[in-house]
């Protein structure tokens, strides 16, 4: 399978292939073109693990072809006068203009892939392109349009594309809906659509914003082998979130570690803190914690975020 830039280059130029097969070799040759491109796209070009989804996404657009294109057909937009095979006279369309469809199907998260990201781009690039595209296929076709058509395609195919990119951005915002939903300006959104249908979105967390100083290390003024700890802790986050777990290492003089332990909330927070939960923002938590001495070869320490 080929990486992604190459894959994509590869999927417009046979999309292109195949455009070109379909309209000047008519029915035939497009039944026996586009096979044969969807096959190369489905081995060269899509993840194993995504081929099944490949080819329900492809089938789909072929059903949305037969609809759009054969509903048009129907009511006038085209007069086609090239070559039907005789089992096809049924259809309300050619075979070779069905075939663009799963052709133009292959290219949505492949070459296209970027454009969805913009959802009002994918609209105007449908809107003008899909218009163009139909114009220059019935010049080599020898298809006549109906007056109405190309604005009733730019209609239909911006409404398309802005439909695709919105679903496919919906898609991902429910597959990474715990990613996403705790990364601002993003966690807004998923705020807004939650209050409507019930979700319930995951508590903010990024333990990179909260840092550990002011750490003091001495003798316990009770019990013998035993130290104090005592250190800050701030949430430098513009939110609040969860108390982290803290990592306390010792090292000898050579900063090799001689003992390490790692504290939970439960075990650090102390007094007025006891059972809290959430962190605030900007405001320093101090503590004091109590261990064993690892030693006399424990010289350096340190209090980290793990």
């Amino acid at each position: 399978m080929l990486s992604e830039r190459p894959g994509a280059l590869l999927n417009a130029g046979l999309f292109q292939l195949g455009w070109f097969c379909c309209v000047l070799g008519g029915s035939t040759v497009a039944l026996l073109a586009t096979p044969l491109i969807l096959a190369v796209h489905l081995w060269l070009i899509v993840p194993t693990s995504e081929r099944l989804r490949e080819l329900r996404w492809l089938a789909a657009f072929v059903a949305l072809g037969m609809v759009v294109d054969g509903s048009l057909s129907l009511a006038g937009g085209y007069t086609i006068t090239s070559d039907t095979p005789d089992w096809a006279h049924w259809l309300p369309l050619p075979v070779w203009m069905w075939c663009l469809w799963p052709l133009f199907a292959s290219t949505i998260h492949h070459a296209l892939r970027w454009l969805w990201q913009r959802p009002w781009l994918a609209a105007a690039c449908g809107a003008i392109s899909a218009p163009l595209s139909y114009y220059g296929g019935a010049q080599l076709a020898s298809v006549t349009l109906a007056d109405w058509l190309l604005p009733a395609q730019a209609l239909i195919w911006g409404g398309l594309c802005l439909l695709a990119a919105l679903g496919l951005a919906a898609q991902i915002a429910w597959l990474q809906f715990d990613r996403y939903s705790r990364i601002e300006p993003y966690r807004i959104y998923y705020q807004s659509v939650c209050s409507l249908i019930g979700c319930q979105l995951p508590t903010l967390r990024d333990t990179s914003k909260v840092r550990a100083f002011n750490l003091v290390v001495r003798q316990h003024p009770e019990q013998s082998r035993a130290l104090m700890i005592d250190a800050i802790i701030l949430n430098s986050a513009d939110f609040k979130q969860p108390y982290p777990a803290l990592q306390l290492t010792f090292s000898d003089i050579n900063d090799r570690p001689v003992a390490s332990r790692v504290f939970t909330p439960k075990e650090y927070l102390r007094g007025e803190l006891t059972g809290r939960t959430i962190m605030p923002s900007n405001q320093p938590v101090h503590l004091s914690l109590e261990l064993s001495d690892p030693g006399p070869e424990a010289v350096n320490y340190s209090l980290v975020i793990p």
